[in-house]
C-alpha cells in the first residue's frame, strides 16, 4: 500500500470526522475577478445594480508579489473618481474582505474603503480606508484616525499588488497583509455589535477631495463569514480554498473533531 503524506492523512481524517463540514468551500458574496475587463459579479449575490467602470480607470496586467499576472482595474490617477459596491445587497454581520492592490503614487492617495452601516434604522456608516503613507508603507485608517501603529504597514515591493484582507467576526476584526496577520482590534471598539458590512470601494472620495492615484485593484472578494487565517493563507498564495483543508474548518475545529 502506498504510504500518504502526513497532510494527506490529516486531511483525510478531518474529512471523515468533521462529515458534512467540508461538504463545501465558503463561496464570495460578492467576486470581481476582473478578467473579462469588466465589473461583472460572480459571487452568489445578485447586485441591485451593476458598478461601471468610471473615467479615470483602465484595465491592465499588474505583476503580484507572488510572481503572478492579475488582471487589475488600473487608476491613472488624473481624477477624483471611485468605484462602490451597492449596500443592500451584501448587509450581513460577519464579512471577509479580500483583495489585491498596490499604490505606486508620489503622494498621499486612497486605495480601498470599507463602509459599515451602524445603525440600519438611520442608515449611519463609518467607514475605513486603505491609504498610501509613504513610498514603502500604507496604513488603515477609521474615519481619519490611523488604526494599525504610528508609522504604517511597511510593503517591501509597493509597486507589486499585495494581498490585504479585512476579517470581522462577533468580536474581533483582523487585518492580513499577504496573508499574515498585521493588527487585530476588539469589534467593539470600532464596530457596534449589530452592526452590518455595506459596502467596498475603490478609488478616491469626492467628499473627502481625495483620490486613487496610480493604484490598482485585483480579485476582489466579500465573504458573508469570517474565514480562518489558513484560508486567508490560501488566498494569499493565489489557490481556492477548497484547495486545503484548513480553509474549511480551523484547526482547533478539526482537532476537536477527531478528539
Amino acid at each position: 500500500m502506498k504510504r500518504l503524506g502526513t497532510y494527506a492523512v490529516v486531511c483525510a481524517a478531518w474529512v471523515l470526522a468533521a462529515g458534512s463540514a467540508f461538504a463545501a468551500a465558503p463561496e464570495p458574496l460578492i467576486h470581481f475577478a476582473l478578467e473579462d475587463d469588466t465589473l461583472t459579479n460572480t459571487g452568489t449575490k445578485t447586485l441591485s445594480a451593476s458598478p461601471s467602470v468610471a473615467s479615470g480607470f483602465t484595465f491592465a496586467d499588474v505583476e503580484d508579489v507572488n510572481g503572478a499576472t492579475r488582471r487589475a482595474l488600473k487608476s491613472t490617477g488624473s481624477a477624483v473618481t471611485k468605484v462602490e459596491l451597492e449596500a443592500d445587497a451584501i448587509a450581513v454581520k460577519n464579512s471577509t474582505v479580500s483583495f489585491w492592490a498596490n499604490n505606486a503614487s508620489a503622494d498621499w492617495r486612497d486605495v480601498a474603503g470599507i463602509d459599515y452601516i451602524l445603525d440600519p434604522a438611520s442608515s449611519a456608516r463609518t467607514w475605513q480606508v486603505l491609504e498610501r503613507v509613504n513610498s514603502s508603507q500604507m496604513a488603515f485608517y477609521s474615519d481619519g484616525e490611523k488604526m494599525l501603529g504610528p508609522t504604517g504597514i511597511s510593503v517591501t515591493e509597493p509597486s507589486k499588488l499585495q494581498h490585504w484582507a479585512v476579517v470581522s467576526d462577533d468580536s474581533t476584526q483582523r487585518f492580513y497583509l499577504n496573508g499574515t496577520l498585521i493588527g487585530e482590534q476588539d469589534r467593539s471598539s470600532y464596530l457596534q455589535a449589530g452592526c452590518l458590512f455595506a459596502a467596498f470601494g475603490f478609488g478616491g472620495s469626492a467628499a473627502r477631495n481625495t483620490q486613487m492615484g496610480a493604484a490598482s485593484v485585483a480579485d476582489v472578494r466579500i465573504y458573508g463569514e469570517a474565514l480562518s487565517a489558513g484560508a486567508i493563507k490560501l488566498l494569499a498564495q493565489g489557490k481556492a480554498l477548497d484547495s486545503g483543508c484548513q480553509a474549511a474548518v480551523s484547526g482547533a475545529q478539526a482537532f476537536s473533531a477527531l478528539s
